[in-house]
């Protein structure tokens, strides 16, 4: 009987662990991360961007994304969490800081490294159960050249 129950109970902590909503900040982190370790697909940016930023990355038969998927190139060095402002329980606002490292061309053939940091805003709707990023701009760039 012991069993029985503690075998319901575990089932019931699963099955209401796998249908909760992944919040926002936990969305927008994996989206970065993707961005920066692999190479997107019109798949992954229908299920992390939502609205006007999905329209504007899908226009122009893909050429928005060949640009995107440039940053699987470059070394995320940190993402960072700085303010989340909730609007209501379906709209929140993240301020967001991200360093990386990318590849410039310092003088012809010679190439050299920069690093570039970041503070961003997403907005961050919950449609059909699921939060959405439907905008991102940028507050603050600081680029760093190495010699």
């Amino acid at each position: 009987m012991i069993k029985l129950l503690m075998s319901i109970g575990v089932l019931a902590s699963l099955f209401i662990s796998c249908s909760k909503t992944a919040a926002p900040e936990q969305v927008l982190s994996e989206y970065v991360k993707k961005r920066f370790s692999s190479k997107m697909d019109v798949s992954d940016f229908k299920e992390y961007l939502g609205g006007e930023i999905l329209k504007e990355t899908l226009a122009e038969d893909g050429k928005y994304l060949k640009s995107i998927n440039q940053t699987e190139s470059f070394k995320l060095n940190g993402f960072k969490i700085d303010v989340k402002r909730c609007v209501d329980d379906s709209k929140c606002f993240i301020t967001y800081s991200i360093s990386y490292m990318a590849h410039y061309e310092k003088a012809e053939g010679e190439k050299s490294d920069a690093e570039i940091k970041v503070r961003k805003i997403a907005e961050m709707l919950l449609l059909d159960k699921a939060w959405k990023i439907h905008g991102i701009s940028d507050v603050k760039t600081n680029i760093e050249y190495k010699d």
